[in-house]
């Protein structure tokens, strides 16, 4: 089926004023009327330049060459035009006089091959109204300044319109559908327009541009081709208001640089852009949805700039990109895609995806796979099963204040390496909110987590960095688990049942952290030589807790308002240095006398107890309650060098000698502490 005459109106009104200023020249130029049975070529060679040949209506079995400017005009009856058939001599016309006007015709029978209905050699010519059918190639340039408008071009071997080293030319309003290798092609042809034809059904191409510049491709139709527009090693062209439905490949670049495409439809196609091995072009407003793959797909493509297109409902990708690099995509929609996901990139580096949305997708919102030094920017998720992934080998990527919410995960980092995620806003999960597997030298600053099932979730990693986090009301605001040599610096951890969680985890350092307002602050599953420094912990149940940890250093930090300010439970050869306990039910847990509860042979020195309900809860604990060595100090104004215990607000205290540590020994259950601090920690300058 061949569809014409769509949305051609506005390409017509210029083509008539020319039409028009044609005639005004042309009206005093002899009328000529060739009659079926008569030769055009002999009316042809018969006539001025300037004249008007008009072929009446009927068959003319012959081949014609047009050697001056003159005007062939059909002369319809009863809706029929004069056909004139080549019957496989040569080209059924030949055009070799400039400023040439061919009209109302039907030309056929040039089949052999490279012959062709029309072969245009001159220039300012004009083909109007024309039906060419069945012929090698429907109409051919070899030349410049040309209008083709108008004609019905079908069922051509080679194709309907091609152009060969022809520039200027403005090809408007043609129907060229149907024919078995392309639609309209140029080739080393630049500068031209092709403007509102309707190039559908051609077994090839429907418009195809090869080693051409510089030319316009404007509000074209092309449906049910093999490819829609393809750019083959074409440069610097627009291609703008065109409409592809139901090709392969809707519009596809080959090999093609610097070319603007803008403001195109493709729907119901295969792919509706495909960059292979293309650079430096502009896609800019495009609507690319609803086609059976992906809506953008780059193949070894660098350098392009995506912006403002909508690739939502396609059934695969919104945007993939294979081994393809540097290339800028910004505020696209990649929504809805019922099987796949919004944003796909494997084995490319060095992208910037700024401003996109990625909603509602079956699968990932954006998934990176094998890829590096991407930037992903101010990026919305929201309601897909896995809002982002990064996994196998990625690395060196950067995630900056991305929204992600409503989704099973937020962020997962699996195998990859060196990923920076900065101030991304990541709430409403039922998982993990950032997820960290199997990686390391991650960084991950000024994220804030929220009303997750985990905030942060680290399994089998090592040096990675995390600082200025804010996790809030999540089952487990930030896990530990596996994992070493893992740096936690100034986080915020509020209103969740456990605040920071590490399990079976060492030498990892927990410095300056906020975990307040949580059930259970900071907890330590069996962990060894992990360090806790200058953290505040003012929780509901449990301000620090040490489970079956060894050789932990434990200072600085605060503990105030807790049922327990710091529980250690089977954990011993742990220290525990100038720490703040206050206003807790209980300042220091070590057992409830019931074995293996006990937590014995921790050092526990330059510790503050004051307010606390009870300082200390221990029955068959024993530990050290001094430094174990003389310490050198300063204590209001004077230099000292002695063991230094713990301050004890409701101790008995005397000094006899001024050196700031009691007479008396503090009792602690079997234990005592022999050196107690006459004044609270501050008051110890440690030398």
């Amino acid at each position: 089926m061949r569809l014409r005459g769509i949305g051609l109106s506005r390409a017509g009104a210029g083509t008539f004023m020319m039409a028009g200023f044609f005639l005004c020249i042309l009206a005093q130029a002899s009328v000529i009327s060739v009659q079926p049975g008569e030769s055009i070529q002999a009316a042809i060679d018969a006539a001025s330049p300037g004249d008007i040949i008009e072929v009446q209506t009927g068959i003319y079995n012959e081949s014609i060459n047009v050697t001056q400017r003159l005007v062939i005009r059909g002369m319809p009856l009863d809706g029929k035009r004069p056909i004139i058939d080549a019957c496989g001599r040569n080209h059924t016309v030949t055009i070799l006089a400039d400023g040439t006007r061919l009209e109302g015709l039907i030309l056929q029978g040039a089949d052999g091959w490279m012959m062709s209905g029309i072969d245009i050699q001159s220039q300012k010519n004009q083909i109007l109204y024309n039906l060419v059918r069945g012929n090698g190639i429907g109409i051919h340039l070899a030349s410049s300044n040309n209008t083709i408008a108008f004609n019905d071009v079908y069922d051509n071997y080679l194709g309907g319109i091609i152009l060969f080293s022809s520039t200027g030319n403005n090809l408007t309003g043609n129907e060229v559908d149907e024919n078995n290798q392309v639609g309209i092609q140029l080739i080393s042809s630049n500068n031209n327009y092709l403007t509102y034809n309707n190039a559908s059904e051609n077994l090839g191409q429907g418009i195809k541009l090869f080693r051409s510049q510089g030319n316009t491709v404007e509000g074209n139709l092309l449906i049910t081709n093999d490819y829609g527009i393809v750019l083959s090693e074409a440069s610097e062209n627009i291609v703008r208001n065109n409409t592809a439905i139901n090709n392969d490949y809707g519009i596809y670049p080959y090999l093609s640089h610097s070319n603007e495409i803008l403001n195109n439809t493709a729907y119901k196609n295969d792919y509706a852009i495909y960059l292979w091995d293309s650079s430096m072009n502009i896609i800019r407003r495009n609507d690319l949805s609803k086609n059976d793959g992906s809506g953008i797909t780059l193949f070894y493509s660098h350098d392009n700039l995506f912006d403002d297109n909508n690739a939502d409902d396609n059934k695969q990708y919104g945007i993939h990109l294979i081994a393809s690099d540097n290339n800028n995509i910004n505020n696209n929609r990649f929504c809805n895609m019922p099987v796949g996901s919004g944003v796909y990139l494997e084995d490319s580096l060095g992208n910037n995806l700024t401003g996109n949305l990625a909603n509602d997708n079956s699968d990932y919102g954006i998934l990176l796979i094998n890829s590096s030094k991407n930037l992903l920017r101010q990026n919305i998720l929201h309601r897909n099963p896995k809002g982002l992934e990064l996994s196998d080998s990625c690395k060196d990527n950067v995630l900056f204040k991305n929204l992600i919410s409503l989704q099973d995960s937020g962020i997962l980092i699996q195998d990859a390496y060196n990923t920076t995620l900065l101030d991304n806003d990541i709430n409403r999960i039922s998982g993990q909110g950032i997820y960290i597997n199997f990686s390391s030298k991650n960084m991950l600053s000024g994220n804030e987590i929220g009303n997750c099932k985990q905030g942060i979730a680290i399994l089998k990693t090592q040096d990675n960095n995390l600082s200025r986090n804010t996790v809030h009301d999540c089952g487990q605001g930030i896990f530990i688990a596996a994992s070493t040599d893992n740096i936690l610096e100034k986080n915020q951890a509020f209103r969740n049942n456990e605040g920071i969680k590490l399990e079976r985890s060492a030498n990892n350092r927990l410095a300056f952290n906020n975990a307040t307002e949580n059930d259970h602050g900071i907890t330590l599953l069996t962990t060894q030589e992990n360090q806790l420094i200058n953290n505040i912990a003012r929780n509901r149940d449990v301000g620090i807790g040490l489970y079956n940890s060894l050789q932990s250093n434990i200072s600085g930090n605060v503990m105030s308002n807790c049922r327990q300010g710091i529980r250690l439970e089977n954990s011993s050869l742990n220290v525990l240095f100038q720490n703040n306990f206050s206003e807790n039910n209980e300042g220091l847990f070590l057992d409830e006398g019931v074995y293996p509860q006990e937590s014995s042979k921790n050092r526990i020195f330059m510790n503050s107890f004051s307010n606390n309900a009870n300082d200390i809860h221990s029955f068959i604990s024993s530990n050290i309650w001094s430094s174990g060595e003389n310490l050198s100090y300063r204590y209001h104004g004077k230099s000292f060098r002695n063991h230094l215990g713990n301050y004890w607000s409701d101790s008995r205290k005397s000094d006899s000698n001024g050196d700031g540590i009691s007479d008396h020994p503090h009792s602690i259950g079997l234990d005592e502490d022999d050196y107690p601090l006459m004044d609270a920690i501050d008051q110890y300058e440690l030398e």
